[in-house]
């Protein structure tokens, strides 16, 4: 049997593969034409959870996944299949203070954290720093300052809130990145996937 599940949204691919194999005897063959990653990653993901060994034709713009029924299909959460993909938006990490936990850890575990960004094949966009956080980018004695200027220098876009600055008295010692207003700040809020700490 072949089912066409080409441009469809899911999880229609997924609850078409289902009412297939339900009117299938088992050891009967399936054929299903895809031709977008999510519903060819859904369906296989749905074969495998009932122990099913799909395989996969790729074609010129569309792929052929073949499977074997071995068992009978139970029901299922069809929102365990739907259609979300990664988001393809930035991240922007917010910190909220110059240390992640209380101290003496949360120094530790903040230098850490800012290395290990260093260090990782994808790196945030930009990193917004508000109240005490501040400190790490006007100070350059911080044990924050040193990662997270290595993290400027690497391309990610440091933002210090300018009314935070101004309160402790550090406007003139920004040394990382640039002042930020309440305004920039929320929009790149929202316009991102926000890592908040």
């Amino acid at each position: 049997m072949q089912i066409d599940c080409r441009n469809m949204e899911c999880p229609k691919p997924v609850i078409e593969t289902k009412n297939a194999l339900e009117k299938m005897q088992i050891g009967e063959s399936l054929s299903i034409l895809v031709n977008d990653t999510t519903p060819l990653n859904n369906i296989k993901k749905f074969l495998s959870n009932f122990g099913m060994n799909p395989s996969v034709k790729n074609f010129e713009k569309y792929d052929e996944i073949c499977v074997i029924k071995t068992k009978d299909i139970t029901e299922i959460n069809d929102n365990e299949y739907n259609c979300e993909m990664p988001s393809s938006r930035s991240k922007l990490v917010y910190f909220k203070d110059d240390k992640i936990g209380p101290m003496p850890i949360g120094e530790t575990v903040l230098t850490t954290f800012l290395t290990s960004l260093l260090n990782s094949p994808v790196k945030p966009k930009y990193i917004i720093c508000v109240n005490n956080s501040v400190l790490m980018t006007a100070n350059r004695d911080h044990y924050g300052y040193k990662p997270l200027k290595d993290l400027e220098d690497a391309g990610v876009k440091i933002i210090s809130c300018g009314t935070c600055l101004k309160a402790l008295n550090l406007v003139d010692n920004l040394s990382i990145g640039e002042l930020g207003n309440a305004y920039q700040i929320a929009v790149l809020l929202m316009e991102n996937d926000v890592i908040s700490l």
